[in-house]
């Protein structure tokens, strides 16, 4: 069993937003409609969070989209 480190200010808002939702990658991914790799890439900081994708993710948080 993995065990969750605490947030960071340096974690992305992405990882941030998943790991309230307590979903994996994939199930981030589908409900943003991007591959598993491109949101491991933005966790990693490889690409840039754009807004529009941080702002759909914290509408899932809120639950304004199903």
């Amino acid at each position: 069993m993995h065990k969750l480190l605490p947030m960071t200010d340096t974690d992305s808002e992405i990882l941030r937003i998943r790991t309230r939702l307590g979903w994996s990658q994939a199930e981030m991914a589908e409900a943003l409609g991007l591959s598993q790799a491109t949101v491991s890439r933005m966790e990693r900081g490889v690409l840039p969070e754009r807004k529009a994708v941080i702002h759909l993710a914290r509408s899932l948080v809120e639950g304004r989209v199903a």
